[in-house]
């Protein structure tokens, strides 16, 4: 009976450790999770972001210009060598993003960002049955001035290379059609050329800004499958926000755990509780300044395991970087409770040691003195009874003898 006991009382102990550990390792973690998961349920501070970053930073310029470049169809197909595809390839990046910000402008970027992102929550919290992402390409037709297609119509021209003699010669003539020597896509040396073609690329471009409709679909309106698929898409995204901002009760139960298997006294809760708190606020800490890089870890994941590779993908690292350091609040205010309260029960168990030793010594000394008293004092040889003398004894002799 007492081997049953006793390896009942080594379980208990061993079950209670293994519950602080993990309180002690999930308690960051959690924090972690909640931290990223409450950023990113902030609809305004995710638009604002998206739309400064895609922005300001050019990644939006940087993304069409990737989009257009890893294109899967082929540029200058069938002889047309002036395809923007084609022209695009043979600029360099400076001109690409310049040309992109002229025929995109910066103000129609920002408002169409922070709708369609705002459509996206709008569809995430059950509204629509699917996220309507379009473009108001209407309203670029205003944009494009005789000003901006000048522009944009130098800096393509400029990039070109040089005629070959046979373009020239049938330009001169009219040989070549309109169409043939624009599509040529090379700088003619005759000055009067450059000009005529900076004139017919400038009325190309107003001529297709006029011709765009007035919305742009990035999502076609899905079938009742496609429907069905996207509703479970957006409850498993629901479903683990949610896990992610409510798992830090997964480390409450724990403790509720250890207190069940271990605590009997506030010694015991200094112990099993304070140690562990102290530690994962402690942990915390790196947790949090961890955070900010969690957005490159989540782009190579996605990258790797990718059917296809996504350069684009890369783009959205410093706007997830950003995004995730707006988390460390979420992750340092709950990790600064519980090294608070940690130290406070850490502190409260150091107290009790320090007053069980105290009453230790003085039980000591007590029983010392106790112990003192008991021991036989050897009394004074005057306070002893005397034996009666006997007649004689311890006098002088007298008589003859004497």
């Amino acid at each position: 009976m007492p081997k049953a006991a006793g390896f009942l009382s080594n379980l208990v102990t061993f079950l209670a450790i293994i519950a602080a550990v993990l309180v002690v390792l999930l308690f960051p973690l959690t924090f972690l999770f909640a931290g990223v998961a409450d950023v990113t349920a902030d609809q305004e501070l995710v638009i604002n972001l998206t739309a400064r970053h895609f922005v300001e930073s050019d990644l939006l310029y940087g993304w069409l210009v990737n989009s257009i470049l890893d294109s899967e169809s082929s540029p200058g197909e069938g002889g047309d060598g002036g395809s923007m595809q084609a022209v695009l390839l043979d600029l360099a990046l400076e001109d690409q993003i310049l040309i992109s910000k002229l025929l995109l402008p910066k103000e129609w970027a920002a408002a169409e960002i922070k709708t369609n992102t705002n459509e996206l929550y709008t569809w995430l919290n059950g509204q629509v049955d699917y996220p309507k992402l379009v473009l108001h390409t209407g309203s670029l037709s205003e944009s494009m001035t005789m000003v901006r297609a000048d522009m944009v119509a130098r800096v393509l021209i400029g990039s070109w290379p040089g005629c070959s003699p046979e373009v020239v010669s049938g330009y001169q003539t009219g040989e070549l059609s309109k169409e043939e020597f624009l599509s040529s896509a090379c700088k003619p040396a005759e000055e009067r050329a450059q000009e005529y073609m900076i004139n017919q690329l400038k009325e190309s471009l107003m001529d297709m800004y006029k011709d765009l409709p007035d919305e742009t679909a990035l999502l076609q309106r899905p079938d009742q499958r496609r429907l069905v698929e996207l509703d479970q898409t957006r409850e498993n995204i629901l479903r683990v926000f949610k896990i992610m901002m409510w798992s830090w009760l997964i480390p409450v139960f724990l403790l509720g755990v250890v207190m069940v298997l271990r605590v009997r006294s506030w010694r015991n809760l200094g112990l099993w509780w304070g140690v562990p708190l102290l530690v994962a606020g402690l942990l915390s800490i790196p947790a949090a300044l961890f955070v900010p890089r969690l957005g490159e870890v989540l782009i190579r994941v996605i990258d790797r395991n990718a059917d296809q590779p996504l350069p684009r993908i890369q783009l959205l690292g410093p706007m997830l970087q950003e995004l995730f350091t707006h988390a460390r609040r979420m992750i340092l205010i709950p990790a600064s409770i519980l090294i608070i309260g940690g130290l406070i029960l850490v502190l409260f168990l150091y107290g009790l040691l320090r007053q069980g030793s105290k009453k230790a010594a003085i039980s000591g000394e007590i029983a010392v003195d106790n112990i003192e008293s008991l021991v036989q004092i050897e009394p004074d040889s005057s306070s002893l009874p005397q034996e009666p003398s006997v007649a004689g004894e311890n006098q002088t002799p007298s008589g003859m003898f004497g």
